[in-house]
């Protein structure tokens, strides 16, 4: 092969496209959106705007392999306690998109706290999640997501942690 030949392909695989990168940051964008969209129907208890985002065939999977339709876990957002205190931060890692399928890490955290008079401890639980969404015609879709690790602490200690393998 060509010295030059070899210098051109040498660039191109150790310089990626600059488009690469603006692709990444339009994707890091859009599910940053989505998520912050998703904690804000879940806080809010929105159950039409939490719906829009799950995909019809969505499958969930918690810590202890337990499995959940779209349709059960709207009913379980629907069941939570109104807690004015409670706060949902998600941060996500890894993204990887492939044509319309995209995966990554998901940090779910969700805090409470209590006002002075209030008698009930403070609560945190953490949830590393595998996610894999799919893009339709109009947006991406949650289709999958399966807890691998959860934390719960209450007054800051530690009360439990369960890691899961998924199937």
């Amino acid at each position: 092969m060509a010295p030059m030949k070899i210098v051109a392909l040498l660039l191109l695989a150790l310089c990626p496209p600059a488009f690469a990168a603006d692709d990444a940051e339009a994707n890091r964008a859009a599910f940053a959106a989505l998520y912050a969209r998703m904690n804000t129907a879940m806080s809010e208890k929105n159950l039409a705007d939490l719906g829009a985002l799950l995909a019809p065939g969505f499958q969930g999977e918690d810590v202890a392999g337990k499995t959940r339709t779209a349709k059960q876990l709207l009913q379980e957002v629907a069941a939570l306690k109104d807690d004015p205190n409670r706060r949902l931060e998600t941060t996500f890692s890894g993204v990887a998109v492939e044509g319309g399928i995209a995966r990554m890490v998901r940090r779910l955290r969700i805090t409470t706290t209590r006002s002075v008079g209030d008698k009930t401890p403070a609560m945190e639980y953490v949830a590393l999640s595998d996610d894999t969404w799919t893009r339709t015609e109009q947006s991406w879709k949650l289709t999958a997501s399966t807890v691998r690790q959860a934390d719960f602490s209450m007054q800051g200690k530690l009360l439990m942690h369960k890691t899961h393998e998924p199937r």
